[in-house]
């Protein structure tokens, strides 16, 4: 079936009155104590070039409540997280696969099924230290679309510390309520990531949280 794709701001906030856990949530707000390096707002990509008109990390209420349950409970180790992508607009998905499929089409998805950070309800997330700030080693930086960058790369071919670094991870966010893509150590989506709607808005259609930009 042929996913729903949203993009008139009025069916958006008519899916939010049916049901507020789908209303869009800065998680700057939601998740206190995130570090946010959202690298799409900037050129720090493997695009090269800012695809985001705002610096803004959003997802839907329902997925934001489990990432701060993994925020909360990676805290009594001394452990944050670091976001590096939460929504993407449908049109930045598709812009990517006309600029980039030719080269990466097995770590993207195509705009014939949409990707779970269209839903609002996927993250791309590591793990800093909270006491330096400073991103915990992990298997490759993001984005590294490579064979070594897949959750089933064996531990043993992996300094200690990335390994055991992505084995953290990918505990504490399955056992929140998110599942993760193969392919790709930093990449998770909310259980029940399709029953979302694709989201092809831009930042501004959502409401801003009280005190930011």
């Amino acid at each position: 079936m042929k996913p729903r794709v949203v993009s008139d701001p009025a069916d958006y906030r008519a899916e939010v009155r049916a049901d507020a856990s789908r209303r869009m949530v800065d998680l700057r707000a939601a998740v206190p104590g995130l570090v946010v390096d959202l690298r799409y707002a900037t050129a720090n990509n493997f695009l090269r070039a800012v695809v985001y008109e705002e610096g803004r990390p959003l997802l839907r209420a329902a997925a934001a409540a489990r990432l701060r349950e993994v925020e909360e409970e990676l805290k009594g180790s001394g452990l944050g997280l670091i976001l590096y992508d939460a929504y993407r607009p449908y049109f930045v998905t598709r812009r990517m696969w006309a600029e980039q499929a030719t080269r990466y089409a097995a770590y993207m998805s195509p705009p014939w099924l949409g990707s779970d950070h269209n839903r609002g309800v996927a993250v791309d997330v590591g793990l800093v230290d909270l006491k330096t700030g400073r991103p915990l080693p992990m298997p490759t930086d993001f984005d590294a679309f490579e064979a070594r960058a897949g959750q089933d790369w064996p531990a043993a071919k992996l300094p200690p510390e990335a390994a055991a670094d992505r084995a953290r991870l990918l505990d504490a966010m399955t056992r929140h309520g998110f599942h993760p893509f193969a392919g790709e150590w930093w990449h998770f989506a909310l259980n029940g990531a399709k029953e979302y709607s694709l989201l092809d808005l831009p930042f501004s259609a959502f409401e801003k949280a009280p005190g930011k930009e």
